[in-house]
Formats: structure tokens, sequence, C-alpha cells
């Protein structure tokens, strides 16, 4: 979780790592203030023994005024062509994970609303 270190407090860090399983492959990841109150969320993709073959697991991570983290989501994804198959941007209170489900790439944009995980847009291609 080195990779944190100057972004995250060293108790927020342990927080993150104990929001995920012990042994993982970090696949990708992006850190930016999607829930709009000033502080550092984390949006995750990686696999693990839980993951099925071409399969990775996307976990959206909310900041709780810089002392804990929410896990607001959770959720399975395929790849195809490699397992980098998925990306993550943060701007102007969203979360854009783009990913594929089976043979089509998602566009999806989250926000959230009183601590709640709101989807705002949903592309199919």
């Amino acid at each position: 979780m080195g990779m944190f270190d100057g972004v995250f407090t060293d108790d927020l860090i342990d927080e993150i790592s104990d929001n995920l399983p012990d042994e993982l492959k970090i696949v990708n990841y992006g850190i930016g203030d999607f829930s709009g109150d000033g502080y550092y969320d984390l949006g995750i993709a990686f696999r693990d023994r839980t993951c099925p073959p071409k399969t990775f697991r996307i976990v959206l991570l909310l900041n709780q005024e810089n002392r804990h983290f929410i896990k607001i989501l959770d959720i399975y994804a395929k790849w195809r062509d490699t397992p980098y198959d998925v990306g993550f941007t943060v701007k102007r209170n969203l979360m854009n994970i783009v990913f594929r489900r089976e043979k089509n790439w998602i566009f999806a944009s989250y926000t959230v609303n009183s601590g709640k995980l709101k989807l705002i847009r949903e592309e199919i291609f």
C-alpha cells in the first residue's frame, strides 16, 4: 500500500488494507474527491482468490472526514484482452469507471449523495 503514502494518513492506509483481501494484485486505481466533501476517496481494481478466470474486483471506498473509509461498491468485472481493462477518472464530483462486461465496454459515472453511491450515467459500447 506504499503507493498511497503522502495521499492518505497511515491510519487510512491501514484501513484500506482492512477493506481489501490479504493477498491481491492491484490492477489499477483512482484517487479523488468524487463525494464532494473535500476528502480524497478511492477506487481500486484488483485480482484476488475470489476472482474467477479473466475477472477482477472493483471497490470504491468513501473517505469519511479523513478518519475512516466506507465501502460503497464491490463488484466483479470481466477482462478480455488484458487484466488492465479498467480505468478510473475523478472529475467534478464524479467517479468515472471504464471496464468490460462480457464483450462490451461499460462507461459508468457515479457520485455520492447523502453517503450513498448513485449511478449517474452508464453507456455500453
